[in-house]
């Protein structure tokens, strides 16, 4: 049972990841995806500001579970 729950878990934690990255990216007009690995996310896309990719990462690293965000992600104004 100890192996089944490991997968369940971490496909908890991606589908986490993902539900809050992309609420935080649609508030602030990024467009960003996410990869998570062992707990460890990386975030990559585009975002309009520094500001933007800030608020992003901070609701990622809030998630339960994550233990580190690393960004790929390149800022480019919107429209």
């Amino acid at each position: 049972m100890i192996a089944e729950a490991a997968p369940s878990a971490a496909a908890g934690l991606n589908q986490a990841v993902q539900e809050a990255v992309t609420k935080a990216a649609a508030q602030v007009g990024a467009n960003i995806q996410t990869s998570v690995k062992a707990g460890e996310v990386t975030l990559s896309g585009t975002a309009p500001s520094e500001e933007a990719l800030r608020r992003v990462a901070e609701e990622a690293s809030r998630v339960p579970g994550v233990t580190a965000v690393r960004t790929n992600v390149t800022l480019k104004a919107a429209g």
